[in-house]
């Protein structure tokens, strides 16, 4: 089954898709950058795989590398699980422009249908 592709649905008031997509995330003003990718995001937050844990409620300055280009906002730490070698990391996203999501839905609702 390609999973490039898959809708999750769930309850979720907003569409979410699994996609690959590469994000970096900076602690406050620290100069290194934490590489990964989403493996499902949406326009209020992303499932982020990383080879270390973040601490919950931490908040990260977060770029997603969009086709579109880059899209710059804050997320917070909301979970962070060990599964299979590697860490799933949930991002809410508490600081981001109306723009910024909107450039987020419209790829989200292209990789949907």
């Amino acid at each position: 089954m390609d999973l490039d592709n898959v809708v999750i649905r769930e309850k979720r008031k907003t569409p979410r898709v699994k996609q690959k997509v590469p994000v970096e995330l900076v602690l406050n003003e620290d100069v290194t950058t934490i590489n990964g990718d989403t493996c499902d995001l949406s326009c209020v937050g992303a499932k982020v795989i990383l080879d270390h844990a973040l601490t919950p409620q931490t908040q990260y300055a977060v770029t997603l590398n969009l086709p579109s280009g880059p899209q710059h906002l804050k997320g917070l730490v909301v979970r962070s699980e060990r599964v299979k070698g590697v860490f799933e990391v949930s991002l809410y996203f508490n600081d981001i422009t109306m723009e910024t999501r909107q450039k987020i839905n419209d790829f989200v609702k292209e990789k949907w249908v």
